[in-house]
């Protein structure tokens, strides 16, 4: 899906003018697909788009996949970036594979990121690509000039980049031309030759007015152009361009391009030249006029100098034209220049082009305008309805003023800095605005009280969910009341509602209040429906999805998270983060079930990958779990320790303190785990972290994910240090206070944390009767991962479990889940005497395969068509033939013998 404010003019490229001049001389030279760089740099008037949209259509008319993109002032990175995927998505280029981010590396930016992908999907297409930039002299930012060097600097072995500038832009391409990999296209090549200006002409020139051209001209195409558009109407006929040698763009047009034009079509070209793309219709309603479309087509003065774009119904003047125009409109009458802009700005406004409208109301002089456009759009609702690119495109827009008098625009800026992990700036922002509306209460002269006080809730609401304030604070326990007040409001429109439904599900899911949670959140999903949001529908499917996960769900949640994923990939393909999102959680969520298999290593970028989308404080915590424990695994301690600390150290430097407690406790986790004790307990002293068990199993001032991770680092170093009193009392109340609220994965944490409590202090049955309980709910919640943290413990109860326990059904999981350990039960290991497989057959094979995955008998008899008598029947069968006392042997000695993989 398009993201509506993107314009399809900018990366459509002009068409060929009538009576366009061929040149083979510059057009044998650039066409082969040889290059992986064209330069064309020369002045205004020199013909570098006609040049590149000749080339561009010629490259289409060979079946060569190609992009067009016309570059602007207001093109940052995350714009450019969205053309640019915009633009190869309109060619013809596959961009699924832009679904796919999982081999971005570890510290990939998400910009970077997005255009890697782009390159890769530019290979996968095989055969040639071709990519236009015209007038790169107008990117400003220089990030994005940066980018686009990048992408200049290592393009893809089929893809070919044509650029088109007056001036430098600021990136370097001399060293590609330089070296052979480009062809540099100047101003000296451009200016036409003798031979081609009599050609141009149609060989209808003298020899002495032909002489006389060329030597006026110099071969400048524009002054060509001007030239022959007055022989055609005869105003200028026999007569060369004025002397002076080669004349500046002013000059020319001053003294040709108005000649002969009557002074009622010369007002209308200058008026024309405020429009950025000249629609017909646009033109009209600003001029208060019906014939804009037939005077554009029949103005000889302008021939050769509108291009059209859009498929013929958008248009545009050459800059050379406009500027000049644009300037004699301001220097012969201001005040047409500035209410010619102000109406616009109104009427693009009325179109929904909110980028175009803010930049003539800057252009009207009128600095309020601006604002004032923006404020009627939606101000920071913008972001709900699309994401924030279009609104950080409009926030460059405003100038001191603007935001000074329109409070709803500074929350909105605050939002963006919010979401870029500016929070200092965005808590300036915020206290600047609160002190001058009387704590939001009070709008600007005109404005709305109501929808100040909303947009407030949101971005409170925002500095409470990325964990800018805990979340017992005062200030975030007020907004409650304020949230349920506009939750109730009915003047509200149904995106705002919803927003602040699913801010409130997502402050109760955090508290463990699930049930006001999943009600609030029902709600949400219900006002998305009404106004059609698919960034509101998405959400709400992670949100239930991270809701399943706490309470045990698995299945559950693992389709929410999938439904989410691919809303993401329908509705923003060309936005990584929302996808990001979900592969974070989904990830998490595959952590708990089967530990660190299949996890990729690129789950440890996750973190440094998320900055700049739209996570929450749960969403970070997901991602910061799963990146140090894989950390931990497959790199160590010291490495997991060396993660922590830096990503504690931005959160701090951000000012985050719910993530800093949370990434303290994870940090003490691995020190523990690393067996050093001492820094463990030092480190809880730094930290500050609470030691009384009700403030460490405290839901009102912390997220659950804080009191778990506290609670499990707390379990860690009080068992470490032989407080097993302690240990003891805090593992069971975790237990208490998870199944209280309903949290079933945080009960397996603290089951299997008292499991090693009581083996540790030597309680053996008190362990056991810990382990069976975690049994018996893990047939209902397959989370094994509290499991593996403490393997050598949990193996050696399971031992026991397995081979002394009264009960069937316990004894068969002891098994399984040792199994799926990578433990071993038995304790006497019976060999065979012959190397040679024993034969089993297809269902003994099959039975046996189910045991080796985990599965209990009754699973198995259910996929096999078996009674659970029957699976006995088999496995006794099994037990014979390879000479095996229980299950666990059995797998192992068909893995030894090759009969299982």
């Amino acid at each position: 899906m398009t993201a509506p404010w993107l314009l399809a003019a900018k990366i459509t490229a002009p068409a060929r003018a009538p009576g366009f001049f061929r040149r083979a001389a510059i057009t044998e030279r650039i066409e082969p697909f040889e290059n992986p760089l064209l330069v064309v740099r020369a002045p205004a008037g020199f013909g570098k788009t006609a040049l590149l949209a000749d080339l561009y259509h010629g490259a289409r008319e060979s079946g060569v996949l190609a992009a067009w993109i016309t570059v602007d002032e207001d093109d940052t990175p995350p714009v450019f970036t969205e053309y640019l995927l915009y633009a190869f998505e309109r060619a013809g280029l596959d961009l699924a594979v832009l679904h796919d981010l999982r081999n971005a590396g570890p510290a990939t930016p998400q910009l970077q990121q997005r255009l890697g992908t782009l390159m890769r999907a530019i290979e996968g297409h095989a055969a040639p690509c071709l990519l236009v930039l015209d007038e790169a002299e107008r990117l400003a930012d220089p990030v994005t000039v940066a980018t686009v060097e990048s992408v200049l600097r290592h393009p893809s072995d089929n893809l070919r980049i044509a650029v088109g500038f007056r001036e430098d832009p600021g990136f370097d391409v001399s060293q590609v031309v330089l070296s052979g990999r480009g062809i540099g296209v100047t101003e000296a090549e451009l200016r036409f030759s003798t031979g081609e200006i009599a050609g141009f002409f149609g060989n209808a020139l003298s020899q002495r007015e032909l002489a006389a051209v060329a030597e006026r001209t110099e071969g400048w195409p524009a002054a060509l152009q001007i030239y022959r558009n007055q022989r055609k109407t005869g105003s200028g006929a026999g007569a060369a361009p004025a002397p002076d040698g080669h004349l500046a763009v002013a000059d020319y047009c001053r003294t040709r391009l108005f000649r002969g034009v009557p002074e009622r079509d010369r007002e209308f070209m200058l008026d024309l030249s405020l429009f950025e793309w000249i629609d017909p219709e646009l033109v009209d309603e600003v001029m208060e006029a019906t014939d804009a479309g037939r005077r554009l087509d029949t103005l000889p003065a302008l021939s050769g100098f509108v291009a059209t774009h859009d498929g013929g119904d958008v248009r545009r003047l050459h800059p050379l034209i406009r500027e000049y125009c644009a300037a004699e409109r301001f220097a012969t009458d201001p005040g047409r220049f500035r209410e010619l802009h102000r109406r616009i700005a109104l009427a693009t406004e009325a179109r929904g082009r909110l980028g175009r409208a803010m930049r003539h109301a800057r252009a009207s002089g009128d600095t309020r305008l601006a604002g004032e456009v923006l404020e009627r759009a939606g101000g920071l609702r913008l972001w709900r309805r699309g994401g924030t690119t279009q609104l950080e495109a409009a926030d460059r827009l405003l100038t001191a003023d603007a935001l000074a008098a329109y409070p709803r625009l500074a929350l909105a800026r605050c939002l963006l800095r919010i979401r870029s992990g500016k929070f200092e700036e965005a808590r300036l922002l915020y206290e600047g605005v609160r002190h001058g509306t009387r704590d939001f209460a009070r709008d600007r002269e005109g404005g709305d009280d109501h929808a100040l006080g909303a947009d407030a809730f949101i971005v409170q609401a925002l500095f409470a969910g990325y964990g800018c304030q805990p979340l017992g604070s005062e200030a975030v326990q007020s907004l409650f009341g304020k949230g349920h007040e506009l939750a109730r409001d009915p003047t509200l429109p149904p995106e705002i509602r919803g927003a602040v439904h699913e801010l409130l599900a997502t402050a109760y899911f955090q508290m463990a209040r699930f049930d006001t949670s999943e009600t609030l959140g029902a709600r949400a999903t219900e006002f998305f429906a009404r106004c059609g949001s698919p960034r509101g529908a998405m959400t709400m499917d992670f949100m239930f999805g991270m809701l399943a996960m706490a309470q045990g769900r698995a299945r559950e949640a693992a389709e929410r998270y999938a439904s989410g994923r691919r809303k993401a990939q329908e509705v923003f393909p060309r936005d990584p983060g929302p996808a990001l999102i979900g592969d974070v959680l989904a990830a998490e969520l595959a952590l708990e079930q089967n530990g660190a298999a299949g996890i990729e290593e690129t789950v440890r970028s996750f973190p440094a990958r998320l900055r700049g989308t739209a996570a929450s404080l749960d969403v970070y915590a997901a991602a910061f779990s799963v990146a140090t424990e894989m950390t931990f695994v497959r790199r160590g301690a010291d490495a997991a320790l060396a993660f922590l600390d830096e990503s504690r150290a931005r959160a701090e430097a951000m000012g985050l303190p719910s993530v800093m407690r949370y990434l303290a406790a994870g940090r003490i986790n691995v020190l523990v785990r690393d067996r050093q004790d001492q820094r463990a307990a030092n480190a809880w002293d730094a930290a500050g972290l609470p030691t009384e068990v009700r403030d460490v199993l405290d839901l009102d001032g912390q997220s659950w994910r804080e009191m778990e991770a506290i609670a499990e680092a707390r379990v860690r170093l009080l068992t470490a240090r032989g407080a097993f009193d302690g240990a003891r009392e805090l593992a069971d109340g975790l237990c208490r206070v998870a199944e209280q609220r309903g949290l079933m994965r945080t009960l397996l944490r603290g089951l299997a944390l008292a499991t090693v409590v009581e083996h540790r202090a030597r309680a053996r049955n008190a362990a056991e009767a810990r382990l069976v309980r975690y049994l018996r709910i893990a047939r209902e919640v397959d989370y094994l991962r509290p499991l593996f943290r403490d393997r050598a413990i949990s193996v050696t109860v399971l031992r026991r479990l397995s081979e002394i326990h009264p009960d069937l059904d316990t004894r068969e999981s002891a098994e399984a889940t040792a199994l799926r350990l990578g433990g071993t039960t038995p304790a006497v290991r019976i060999e065979s005497a012959s190397p040679v497989a024993p034969s089993l057959s297809a269902r003994e094979r099959a039975v046996l395969a189910g045991v080796a995955r985990g599965e209990r008998d009754k699973e198995i008899g259910t996929a096999l068509g078996l009674t659970r008598d029957g699976v006995r029947y088999h496995l006794t069968h099994v037990y014979r033939k390879l000479a095996a006392a229980n299950r666990v042997a059995a797998v192992r000695r068909a893995r030894d013998l090759g009969i299982l993989e």
